[in-house]
């Protein structure tokens, strides 16, 4: 017999009816918060309408209640966040599978609802030819993660973290205080990374460098790009965490782009971080009016050479890679890497053409993907002819100086092609190994019952 376990919780008859009780709380709690924040919603805008309509009915009264039902709003949202996350939680992860048999069905014993459940655990037991399968492991409560895990979570983490905000703020610095371009600034401090530092360091120091790539009129202040290094470190955090698009190129630009444009909504609908009481326009988020006839006309134009472009930076990027890659010397080893590659193509492409720097810097995000994802220079092409495409096709989305965007376009090329060549059929290119030494399959003899 294992020791009993004490479970603090009150315990339900089945597995079933804790997770349908558990549903219905979430349920009733998530349509009060709804009703709560449409009724606040509606009072916001009745009270901006009286403050333009009438502004002799108590105007700044008016906008301090405005403002604290937008605080109001903010942080039921972020309650609702931290109650959702806890619910899942509070779902039962049931360690024992209990297997109903011909004359009982098991049951968790004890009463209703008590206080404090004692469940004994099962006997471990051995099946005969007579009797049916009976489980025996036993029931073990949840225990908390221990401090020292978590502790060593932060340390493993807490380095890439500080090189995300490095290069966030470094490159920040130099786009806006210094004014050498987005372009350079991301690259300098790419291919300062990759010189001194490891590989895994450096490629969080180059996505911090993506979303360092923001200007004032998205990210207003020095402060507001530190926080920006913040959010971009948590956000690489979840997609390492959770394996999305690893492999892909653009896929650090696109993380960058996702924390720019989540510190930017956060800012443009409750007033944080911003440098004036003035809410930011939304055209920097999107403005519809360039994507009238007369103006994609013109951007279609332009597209040959965009397209033409990219595949060029593309190329650099992987032929400098495996040039220099290989060699012996540990400095020219380092500038051959991945983020060095970066860095030196986009200077490279900043200072000689400086018309198809853009194009050229996003053609080098994708020489980045991995060799399973385009394993080809035939795919490589098309993959930043796919992205060139989507340069023109996002003209009119996150305007004024976006961290991120050209990264956004390069996976966007890199998924679409993938997609299209599984749609068409497309032979696979990626050799598999085969075995050195063969052997005849040694036929497998069934023991004489």
């Amino acid at each position: 017999m294992h020791p009993s376990v004490k479970y603090p919780k009150p315990a339900f008859r089945t597995v079933t009816e804790k997770i349908v009780c558990e549903m219905i709380f979430v349920r009733s709690v998530f349509s009060r918060y709804l009703f709560f924040v449409s009724q606040s919603t509606i009072q916001t805008y009745l009270l901006q309408r009286a403050t333009t309509v009438s502004p002799r009915i108590g105007t700044e009264d008016n906008i301090m209640i405005v403002r604290m039902l937008t605080v109001r709003n903010s942080l039921a949202f972020v309650s609702l966040a931290l109650l959702l996350s806890s619910s899942v939680a509070w779902l039962p992860r049931p360690s024992l599978a209990l297997l109903p048999t011909a004359s009982s069905s098991p049951v968790l014993t004890g009463p209703a609802f008590p206080a404090t459940v004692v469940v004994e655990s099962l006997p471990h037991s051995t099946t005969d030819e007579n009797s049916s399968l009976v489980i025996e492991e036993s029931v073990e409560a949840p225990s908390p993660v221990p401090l020292e895990q978590r502790t060593s979570l932060v340390l493993q983490y807490g380095p890439t973290a500080v090189s995300v905000w490095t290069g966030t703020l470094a490159t920040f610095v130099l786009n806006n205080v210094g004014n050498i371009g987005p372009i350079p600034a991301s690259s300098a401090v790419s291919l300062a990374a990759a010189l001194g530092l490891p590989e895994k360091f450096a490629l969080a120091v180059m996505c911090g460098s993506f979303a360092g790539m923001v200007r004032f009129a998205v990210v207003p202040s020095i402060l507001a790009g530190g926080l920006l290094g913040v959010c971009c470190a948590g956000m690489l955090r979840l997609f390492d965490s959770k394996g999305w698009l690893v492999g892909c190129g653009g896929r650090l630009g696109f993380v960058a782009q996702v924390a720019c444009t989540m510190q930017f909504v956060a800012r443009g609908s409750w007033g944080l971080l911003a440098a004036s009481p003035a809410t930011p326009s939304v055209a920097a988020l999107v403005n519809p009016s360039l994507y009238a006839p007369g103006r994609l006309l013109s951007s279609f134009t332009q597209l040959p050479s965009i397209i033409l472009s990219t595949i060029a930076g593309g190329i650099f990027m992987r032929s400098w890679k495996q040039v220099l890659g290989q060699s012996s010397k540990p400095v020219v080893k380092r500038i051959g890497s991945s983020v060095g590659a970066v860095g030196a193509t986009g200077l490279l492409g900043s200072a000689l053409i400086p018309a198809a720097a853009g194009p050229i810097f996003c053609g080098s995000f994708i020489g980045m993907s991995a060799p399973g994802k385009l394993p080809t220079l035939t795919s490589l092409v098309g993959a930043c002819a796919m992205a060139g495409a989507c340069q023109v096709a996002m003209t009119g989305v996150l305007l004024g100086g976006w961290g991120g965007k050209l990264g956004t376009a390069a996976l966007l090329g890199v998924v679409l092609y993938r997609g299209l060549t599984h749609l068409i059929g497309e032979p696979s290119t990626e050799l598999t190994p085969k075995p050195m030494v063969t052997h005849e399959p040694v036929p497998v003899i069934s023991p004489v019952q």
